[in-house]
């Protein structure tokens, strides 16, 4: 190979190119070995990338080429000019649909507009492939220089259409992208046209790939965070990640199968093996992961759950991975010399076949990670899943959520009437949600959902205090109440700082504690908890009388009835209903009552709804009687006027 004239190599300046090129090296690198989104948005970011190395491979050829003498170099320096504007082109169409990605318009966009859209890169492309019989894009003279063609033009004016539809989707794109991202991308723009101009005018001043790679590197950097899509802990993509690769596949359109692996009785694996037992195990299900489906996206949704998705849509792959999941999960997993049995559950789902948005493929990851089930496995198919039943749950524990936070609850009461006289002797303390969005929302939707989230001591507390204050302001004890009856959860039951907490309160508004019922649920969790028999008892020597709520219904322990400090025993409205339809109901509410009376308690009957009711009630001998014959649970003006107005039935 022999050299030409050397000092032709320096009529251009290539460390533009040189350094365009390390960088673009760098971040493709980087790129490739780290966790990654499968996004269409993340495939155009790496095309540009790729697209913008090989425009400053080119570039930095084409200069090379001009210094060397080898056969058929005349070709070889024609392809890499070509070469140079096919790249050079690719790079601002793929940022173009980079912007499209984002700015989530593309699954609105119809088949002709993007036809359209890309028919100024089909003439490019037609324009290249004949330039070497036409020579109006580019040519070399007799002594090999290179010159700009007339056809040029044509490009600068497809790049130009693409920078600008690029500008329309970043002005477009709605707030939730970022600040940050739009002013990146506005700065790509800004940065490639001023190169494209300073290159232009000094051609020697191989600039505009180099401006390129740097506005590339800022918006990888400052914007793309992809350790932010990383649970770190275990190398795999997160919840976030999960949710943004599924809202991309929404937007765009594009079609993948996602499985949910719900893991459950952790916490008795983490008892009797520890932490690092349970995270050697989470790292063995993420390795046969990657191994089994190493094309998939795996992702740590939460503790307990992982998600898989597949991007296909195919039928038989997809009741095939399914079968292998479950077949899997009903196996035992090898985690160092123990080996461990693992129940789980696992919802799939199809989208957008099964699932079309991304709410509600939120709402079925909802169902799965909340859904238990006492099998070795269990395979929940999305066309199955109740979704508006999810949703409402999944609202409703926001609702309530906020509500304990922001005081959206609101304490109704219901009179509990003598059955000597007919008058209010005392009330039920009632919680009551109503939400602008669902309306009212029953005690029995929320009471559950608030326990599992822990927000019931709020609501406990709040109850409390807010009975408290009413005693107080309204003098009821004055107006002839013996006492108001609270609800107390049984999870408020096991708070070992029960006692001294309701004491504070009580003291703060000047409250006798025998002013105070507290009604408690007979469950079998409670009966055998020490913290639960403490509470109850440093209560009752403070003076509060205690109440047996919904007896009948529940453990019905005798051993509980007796031994625990009721003064009155509430027979649920249920028991009530049936004595009415059934002769051997009636005998069993008869005996309640006898056995109630035998151990020196009270009796209130809830559900009393009519005269049959309450004749028979009074005529068995039961004290006290609540229901809708006398009132519903009402707001507390509402009730106060009830009492001023002395109520008698």
């Amino acid at each position: 190979m022999d050299y030409l004239d050397f000092n032709k190599f320096f009529d251009y300046n290539i460390n533009f190119d040189i350094g365009a090129v390390f960088i673009m090296i760098v971040l493709v690198g980087a790129y490739v070995t780290g966790r990654h989104l499968d996004t269409y948005q993340n495939k155009m970011l790496l095309t540009l990338f790729i697209t913008n190395l090989l425009t400053a491979f080119f570039d930095f050829s084409n200069v090379v080429l001009q210094v060397l003498d080898f056969p058929n170099r005349i070709m070889v320096m024609e392809f890499s000019h070509m070469m140079y504007y096919i790249t050079h082109m690719s790079t601002v169409i793929a940022f173009y649909l980079y912007c499209n990605a984002f700015s989530k318009s593309m699954k609105k966009q119809s088949v002709k507009y993007k036809t359209l859209i890309m028919l100024p890169a089909l003439i490019d492309a037609v324009i290249v492939t004949i330039n070497p019989f036409i020579h109006k894009l580019f040519y070399f003279d007799d002594d090999l220089k290179y010159h700009r063609g007339p056809l040029v033009f044509v490009f600068y004016g497809s790049a130009a259409f693409y920078l600008i539809m690029a500008a329309m989707r970043i002005h477009s794109a709605d707030s939730g992208i970022g600040k940050l991202r739009k002013f990146t991308c506005y700065l790509f723009l800004i940065i490639n046209a001023l190169c494209v101009i300073i290159q232009y005018v000094y051609p020697y001043l191989l600039i505009e790939a180099f401006g390129a790679s740097l506005t590339l590197m800022t918006i990888y950097i400052a914007i793309e965070h992809p350790e932010e899509f990383v649970d770190s802990g275990y190398d795999v993509l997160n919840a976030k990640g999960f949710e943004c690769l599924a809202e991309n596949c929404i937007n765009t359109d594009s079609g993948f199968m996602m499985f949910c692996i719900k893991l459950q009785e952790l916490n008795g694996i983490n008892k009797a093996f520890g932490r690092k037992y349970v995270a050697n195990l989470f790292r063995c299900i993420i390795e046969y992961f990657d191994e089994k489906y190493p094309k998939a996206n795996l992702f740590h949704y939460s503790y307990s759950m992982f998600i898989m998705t597949v991007r296909s849509s195919d039928e038989e792959q997809y009741a095939q991975i399914k079968s292998e999941l479950a077949e899997q999960f009903k196996g035992i997993w090898q985690v160092g010399e123990n080996n461990v049995k693992i129940k789980a559950v696992i919802g799939c789902a199809r989208c957008p076949e099964d699932i079309e948005s991304i709410s509600a493929i939120k709402d079925f990851v909802y169902a799965v990670k909340d859904y238990t089930a006492n099998v070795n496995e269990l395979v929940i198919d999305a066309d199955k899943v109740d979704i508006e039943r999810i949703r409402r749950r999944r609202k409703i524990k926001e609702i309530v959520s906020d509500a304990s936070e922001h005081g959206g609850f609101e304490v109704y009461y219901q009179p509990i009437i003598s059955s000597k006289d007919g008058s209010i002797i005392s009330a039920e303390a009632l919680i009551r949600l109503n939400n602008t969005e669902l309306g009212f929302v029953s005690p029995e939707e929320f009471i559950p959902i608030a326990e599992e989230q822990g927000s019931i001591i709020r609501i406990g507390e709040f109850v409390f205090r807010s009975v408290c204050r009413y005693i107080r302001e309204q003098n009821l004890i004055e107006k002839g109440l013996k006492h108001i009856e609270i609800n107390l959860s049984t999870v408020q039951c096991l708070q070992s700082n029960l006692s001294e907490s309701l004491s504070k309160i009580m003291s703060s508004y000047d409250i006798k504690p025998g002013w105070i019922n507290l009604e408690i649920t007979e469950t079998s969790e409670a009966v055998f908890n020490d913290t639960f028999k403490d509470n109850i008892s440093s209560l009752s020597e403070l003076g509060i009388s205690f109440a047996m709520d919904d007896y009948g219904t529940g453990y019905s322990n005798m051993n509980y009835l007796y031994s625990m400090p009721f003064s009155i025993v509430k027979i649920d409205k249920s028991i009530l209903w049936k004595a009415f339809e059934s002769q051997r109901a009636m005998i069993v509410i008869e005996n309640i009552v006898t056995l109630a009376h035998s151990l020196g308690l009270e009796i209130v009957v809830e559900g009393v709804e009519n005269e049959a009711h309450v004749n028979k009630l009074t005529e068995l001998g039961c004290e006290y009687l609540q229901g809708y014959y006398y009132s519903k649970p009402i707001p507390e003006n509402d009730f106060i006027s009830l009492v001023n107005s002395g109520f008698a039935s």
